[in-house]
């Protein structure tokens, strides 16, 4: 441990490790959710884990370095492979659309509600569009608004799922 690291009180140190440890945990709960899952949840966990250990600090440094590999090897820089991500992502979303709706059983409606992420996620991370709009809001919006504001619509999206999982469960029930 360095010197900053050992500083601290040893009771900040263990609540620090329990959240950290927490999270990590709670990442594999909530990783089948829709939504971002559990990789949110388990970088902060490391994170946290971070401020203590230095093993925690070099696993979240691997995994930044070896997370933008990855998107290079998913996403090259090629323009049929953005055509065919494009294509694959609207076709898919258009299918799960149509499932979503149409269905009454709840696991396919469940089924779709993922792949609808999915195929948002596909669309947004082809040809880099995330980090183009994430550049635009940053030079030329509220920064802090703009995370409040597409944070609460992630929560609203969940939020609505839910409920109408928890109404199909209970309309279940009562057939």
């Amino acid at each position: 441990m360095t010197k900053l690291k050992q500083e601290r009180p040893f009771w900040k140190r263990v609540l620090v490790d329990i959240a950290g440890f927490g999270l990590i945990l709670a990442s594999g709960l909530v990783g089948w959710l829709p939504g971002p899952g559990g990789i949110p949840v388990l970088l902060a966990g490391l994170g946290l884990l971070a401020t203590n250990h230095e093993w925690a600090e070099r696993m979240l440094h691997n995994i930044k370095t070896n997370g933008t590999r990855l998107y290079d090897i998913v996403f090259p820089d090629n323009k049929r492979r953005y055509l065919l991500y494009d294509l694959l992502g609207l076709f898919l979303l258009a299918g799960a659309t149509l499932v979503k709706y149409k269905t009454t059983k709840l696991w396919l409606d469940t089924i779709g509600f993922m792949v609808v992420f999915f195929c948002i996620s596909l669309l947004l991370l082809n040809r880099k569009r995330l980090e183009k709009f994430t550049n635009f809001v940053l030079v030329n919006l509220n920064a802090k608004a703009f995370s409040k504001s597409l944070l609460l619509f992630m929560l609203v999206c969940d939020t609505m799922h839910f409920i109408k999982v928890g109404f199909f469960a209970v309309k279940t029930a009562c057939t």
